[in-house]
């Protein structure tokens, strides 16, 4: 690639960046029904607001907008997600809302609250395992194996 980018080592620190760490348990939960991977990233925008000594987030909603580039109304049905999943708390009614960041629960403790997240997910690893082997098998066929 030309130009100036360079290569995103991980290990190596970078001047004004930051790295936003999220739970590997966060990937099981694009497997329930309406929720979205994109909504990881506001879940990290939350946990990355949060105050140990205040016990919340204060983001406003528009810096929430904001930092995640979706529109109020996007936002709030995110929100509302995340809080239906149990991945954050906030008083529904307040006309403030604070946020607490819940952790997220292991792939067991999901498949066993939301069976149909499991059968999604075992349905995706049957076609990638299919895929995987028609690949071989083409793969054992052709004239570049021989």
């Amino acid at each position: 690639m030309e130009g100036s980018h360079k290569v995103y080592v991980k290990t190596e620190p970078m001047d004004d960046s930051f790295f936003i760490k999220l739970p590997s348990n966060l990937a099981h939960y694009v497997y329930i029904s309406g929720y979205k991977a994109e909504m990881n990233y506001l879940y990290a925008l939350i946990v990355d607001h949060f105050s140990v000594e205040k016990g919340f987030a204060y983001p406003s909603q528009l810096r929430l907008a904001r930092l995640y580039g979706k529109d109020l109304k996007t936002l709030r049905n995110h929100l509302r997600k995340l809080r239906e999943v149990k991945l954050i708390d906030y008083e529904e009614e307040a006309p403030t809302k604070v946020y607490v960041p819940l952790v997220p629960l292991t792939q067991e403790e999901l498949w066993a609250q939301a069976p149909e997240a499991e059968r999604r997910y075992k349905d995706v690893v049957k076609k990638e395992s299919d895929e995987r082997m028609r690949g071989a098998e083409n793969w054992a066929r052709s004239k570049w194996y021989r």
